[in-house]
């Protein structure tokens, strides 16, 4: 699968000069293939999907901890870059959980 990634990459023209934005659910060979692109990219912006995101947050605050733990994920998802692009619908998704 990840040859087959790559390819498909190098067909859209990705060299080591371009910037790979990768969308994905959160099963860990799905982060596997999008990671196997680094080497050949200038950089990778991996993006978990918004529908895997509200089902964590969602299954947390059923937790005695949830709310916490709601709070310290969008601590972590301010503190990086690329939430800049994507803030207003991170944080909205993560205190309306409907």
């Amino acid at each position: 699968m990840k040859i087959y990634t790559l390819n498909a990459a190098c067909k859209q023209e990705m060299t080591q000069k371009t910037q790979v934005t990768a969308l994905a659910d959160g099963a860990q060979n799905c982060w596997s293939v999008i990671l196997s692109l680094a080497p050949h990219c200038k950089e990778l912006v991996c993006i978990l999907d918004w529908f895997h995101i509200d089902k964590q947050t969602k299954k947390m605050q059923w937790t005695h901890d949830g709310v916490h733990n709601v709070l310290q994920i969008r601590g972590l998802l301010e503190s990086n870059e690329w939430v800049d692009r994507w803030q207003p619908l991170v944080l909205e998704a993560l205190m309306d959980p409907d």
